[in-house]
């Protein structure tokens, strides 16, 4: 019988070549630089969204030849992998999208993500309870907003005759 003999050795920590004082210096300078092209970028998808939002059927066709590019590049690049058949591409996609959520929100609607943000229960899980207090809270509204509107109709009134009275 062999006896093997293990070795311990000694870990190699990360930044292992630059000096510890120098170390964080270079991450928080490279955080900033990161944090300022994130900033950018930000910055100019708003201001590109404002100015096509003025234009939506421009706004549409660029987004649509964008999706497309996109897709086909996205086609083209898994015919690289041999792997990839048609069905193991739709059980690696299935999972994916159910993973991230994306796969009921796409066929369902954006509501899934926004009421996931709140931490809202989905209908089936909530009781009957639940379900009246929300529906009383749907009415309530309704009949504010329907308030509002007979305000608002009043104002007019008021305004028009103030109008004709000079």
């Amino acid at each position: 019988m062999s006896a093997f003999r293990v070795e311990a050795r000694k870990r190699v920590k990360p930044g292992f070549l630059l000096p510890k004082k120098h170390r964080s210096s270079i991450l928080i300078s490279m955080k900033q630089w990161l944090s300022g092209i994130f900033h950018f970028f930000d910055k100019l998808v708003d201001e590109i969204r404002h100015k096509l939002s003025r234009h939506p059927v421009i706004y549409a066709f660029i987004g649509g030849f964008a999706t497309v590019l996109f897709w086909r590049g996205v086609w083209e690049f898994a015919d690289y992998f041999p792997f990839l058949t048609p069905g193991v591409s739709i059980i690696i996609s299935v999972i994916i999208l159910i993973a991230t959520g994306t796969f009921i929100s796409f066929f369902v609607g954006e509501t899934v993500i926004e009421s996931g943000l709140r931490e809202d229960k989905r209908i089936d899980q909530k009781t009957e309870e639940e379900v009246k207090k929300e529906e009383e809270r749907v009415e309530d509204m309704y009949r504010f907003i329907t308030e509002i509107r007979h305000d608002v109709v009043e104002i007019r009134k008021k305004l028009e005759e103030k109008e004709r009275t000079k």
